[in-house]
Parts: structure tokens; C-alpha cells; sequence
């Protein structure tokens, strides 16, 4: 998100002398990126301060509730990760890839989809719970 921003504010088209910030469109993407960041934030210090309570607890196992809101966060942050990691090289254009900042970026966000639980299998693992099935992966 910051590094889409500060090139979206100082890339200057020349041909028209105007920044990319000042398209309105571009604006749009920078608004839905930001509200996909800010949006995950609570959610994020909500489950932090869960996992700070169950460490303290010393409980050896974390509660269900706790685990199942731990893959809903995974999966939801992943998908948000990835959709802002796309804006960021739909803004930048060609530049995000040259440069590699935002590739990579773009990189680590699809591999957060990829990794385990990928968001496929932990999409099941919800679904199961959901509707009383259990989500032994190997039934």
C-alpha cells in the first residue's frame, strides 16, 4: 500500500503533466486498497489479544473458536493481501514489475494464498464446520 502510494503521487505523466494521483481512478484503487488494510485491522489486534489470553491460560491446546477464527483471518487476509498486491502493479504499470519491489510484493502475496492451509483447503475446513461435518482432512 505505502509503496503504491508514494509512486502513484510522484509519478508524473509528462505528455500531460499530470501525477497518477490525479486520475480518479487511480484514486478508486488506492481507496480499495486502504479500506482492505483497514478493514483486517481490528480483526487482526481481536485475535492477537485472543492468542496473548489462551498463552497466558497456559491451556496446551487453543479453543476451537480460536483456531477456526484463525483460518477465517488466513484466508480473508490472504485474498486481501493478493487484491491490494494487484492494485499496487495495475497503478505502477510496467514499473512494478521492472523495479521488483512491487513483484515481489505481488509474489509473497500469492504464496500466503498458496501456503498451508491453502486457502482452497482451509475454505473446506470452514465449510465442514459449518455444516457439522468434521474437518479431519483425511475424511
Amino acid at each position: 500500500m505505502d509503496e503504491t502510494l508514494a509512486y502513484a503521487k510522484r509519478k508524473v505523466h509528462q505528455d500531460v503533466n499530470k501525477a497518477l494521483s490525479d486520475y480518479q481512478i487511480i484514486r478508486s484503487q488506492l481507496a480499495k486498497a486502504k479500506i482492505l488494510t483497514a478493514g483486517l485491522q481490528a480483526w487482526q489486534k481481536d485475535l492477537a489479544l485472543q492468542l496473548d489470553e489462551w498463552l497466558e491460560s497456559g491451556e496446551k491446546y487453543a479453543p476451537e473458536e480460536l483456531k477456526s477464527s484463525l483460518l477465517e483471518f488466513k484466508v480473508l487476509a490472504s485474498d486481501a493481501a493478493n487484491e491490494i498486491a494487484q492494485i499496487g502493479l495495475d497503478v505502477s504499470g510496467g514499473f512494478g514489475y521492472r523495479e521488483g519491489t512491487l513483484e515481489r510484493l505481488y509474489r509473497d502475496a500469492r504464496a500466503g494464498i498458496a501456503m498451508g492451509p491453502s486457502n482452497h483447503i482451509a475454505r473446506e475446513m470452514i465449510g465442514k464446520k459449518l455444516v457439522g461435518i468434521t474437518d479431519d482432512l483425511w475424511n
